[in-house]
């Protein structure tokens, strides 16, 4: 079954990864980020001297929500899962990365078909060590693929 993000889910994204029209880096050993958490914008990595607006931000997030959408439809996506379902494992996927995401055993029991709630909690490091704002993203993500609720 061929999915796709939902309006509500880019609204939560743009949420959760804020807006900030210049590029700065979340945690000392991160990546350039701008606007709402993006690492790459109009098909490079963010550099320093970058910025953006909020409207362009949010083009380019949806942009790269339609990419992880071809990419996790690449395979066949279980015919259980919901649409809340499918959007929390797209914010996943857009925050720890699709490479990431495609060889873990979280992707694995997706595929199968399998309830994968309880493995987002998992997802809350940086670089090795537990980051309080990964916490609270994925108990959001959690919530989102459990309840349906768009926080």
């Amino acid at each position: 079954m061929k999915m796709k993000h939902s309006k509500e889910l880019l609204d939560f994204v743009c949420k959760e990864e804020g807006f900030r029209s210049k590029a700065y880096k979340p945690l000392p050993n991160d990546r350039w980020t701008v606007g709402h958490g993006l690492t790459y914008i109009f098909g490079r990595a963010v550099n320093e001297t970058d910025k953006i607006t909020e409207h362009a931000s949010i083009h380019e997030v949806d942009r790269i929500l339609d990419k992880i959408d071809n990419s996790l439809n690449k395979k066949q996506i279980p015919d259980n899962v919901t649409q809340q379902e499918y959007d929390a494992v797209v914010s996943l996927v857009y925050n720890i990365g699709f490479s990431e995401f495609i060889v873990s055993n979280t992707a694995k029991l997706f595929y199968e078909g399998y309830r994968i709630n309880h493995k987002f909690p998992l997802w809350n490091k940086s670089n090795g060590e537990v980051v309080a704002g990964l916490i609270n993203r994925r108990n959001k993500e959690k919530e989102l693929y459990e309840k349906g609720t768009y926080v």
